[in-house]
């Protein structure tokens, strides 16, 4: 009768977005001397694409064919990983006792045709107030989320200038 082989799909990996690595497996139970060259015909599987969102999917194997062998398959898993989006915090001025300007950011690193409105909870702060002195004040990115994604953040820059004053001579009158 027929020996057993077993194959057994190899577990892989790769991020969100980025195209399926290539399916291996392995292959044990070979008998007199026989290596892989015997089989025939394998095939390798899974149901995620590119597209797929983060999570865990079977590798299957079938379709081996061999002279002097039957087939045990086993499956194996592809992890698909958040990939990195990158918040950077929009550089901005204003001047000494004004009120903060609106603060925004630009975000990069989306796949899959995906859009900020994939993000949801970024906040952006600074330390600065109405009060603030003339200075630097750094502008910092927090608390982004998204299904398929992590996230990075690189620091903005308000500017706080001088206010322009305006000095009137007083009129004087002289006899």
């Amino acid at each position: 009768t027929k020996a057993m082989l077993t194959v057994q799909a190899e577990d892989k990996r790769r991020e969100y977005g980025l195209a399926n690595p290539a399916l291996t497996a392995s292959i044990n139970g070979y008998r007199n001397g026989d290596t892989s060259s015997v089989v025939s015909g394998l095939s390798l599987a899974t149901a995620a694409t590119q597209g797929s969102n983060v999570g865990t999917y079977q590798i299957t194997a079938s379709g081996a064919s061999a002279p002097n062998y039957d087939f045990s398959y086993l499956p194996g898993t592809l992890t698909v990983t958040k990939a990195r989006l990158t918040v950077q915090a929009d550089s901005r001025s204003r001047e000494y006792g004004l009120a903060n300007p609106s603060l925004t950011a630009s975000i990069s690193g989306y796949r899959n045709g995906d859009t900020s409105r994939v993000v949801s909870g970024l906040t952006l702060a600074t330390a600065a107030t109405e009060g603030s002195n003339v200075g630097t004040y750094q502008i910092t990115g927090t608390g982004a989320s998204a299904l398929n994604y992590d996230f990075s953040y690189l620091p903005g820059t308000l500017t706080v200038t001088k206010a322009q004053l305006t000095v009137r001579a007083d009129d004087k009158i002289r006899e």
